[in-house]
């Protein structure tokens, strides 16, 4: 039986360079910025929940930015996780904190935190290039990029493994395509239209009742 005694990790944050640059500035601001590859201030975890890496730490071993993983153990500064996506699947996982430099209203910043946070659900870009055991997409707003449904979609292995749920009276997923990605033209060339995917009977809109699932489940949330 796992324990589930919760520990709650809070980033260390501090400016860097010149004094006279940030002299003005409260470095306790910091905890509150966010920002895409950034680590959270504060992270909540307890053994059994899923979260997601958010750095490369072994590339070679696949462990990568993306990866998504099943808590095992936690210390004040390692986490054990064990991967359940991706050519690490099965693979243990040591996880330290690491040091990340951002930029934040023109002045350089370092955060101290674990590369992770929790990923009970992940964006279509992240799942990008992952093959899925189950994949449950929420639909609540249109795609917004190229191809983004198709490669939503197109995450699990198993058609019949694919649950869609469109939430409100949208009826089908507009797909965006771009022509000129298709057709090999120059950038800025193309039409950019709409194709409209509608689900199958099978797989049609599920009531919310028909997504739940557990955090150690294969099933993967988009």
């Amino acid at each position: 039986m796992r324990h589930r005694k919760q520990r709650y990790y809070e980033s260390t944050n501090k400016f860097i360079g010149p004094k006279a640059l940030y002299a003005k500035k409260s470095e306790v601001g910091l905890k509150t910025v966010s920002m895409s590859g950034l680590q959270p201030h504060g992270i909540r975890l307890s053994c059994g929940v899923p979260i997601m890496l958010l750095a490369n730490m072994d590339v070679a071993n696949g462990h990568c930015n993306g990866t998504r993983y099943i808590v095992e153990a936690l210390a004040d500064d390692i986490i054990m996780a064990r991967a359940t996506t991706g050519p690490s699947k099965g693979k243990l996982l040591l996880i330290p904190k690491i040091t990340v430099t951002r930029l934040y209203q023109g002045v350089s910043f370092q955060r101290k935190q674990f590369p992770v946070r929790v990923a009970y659900a992940m964006t279509v870009n992240k799942a990008q290039g992952q093959s899925l055991d189950r994949v449950c997409i929420y639909f609540n707003r249109a795609s917004f990029s190229h191809g983004q449904t198709f490669t939503a979609i197109s995450r699990v292995r198993d058609p019949k493994n694919l649950s869609i749920y469109i939430p409100g009276d949208m009826e089908a997923v507009p797909n965006i395509v771009i022509d000129a990605a298709i057709n090999q033209e120059p950038f800025g060339t193309g039409r950019r239209t709409r194709t409209r995917t509608q689900p199958e009977s099978d797989t049609d809109t599920d009531s919310e009742s028909d997504l739940e699932w557990e955090s150690d489940s294969e099933t993967t949330v988009l």
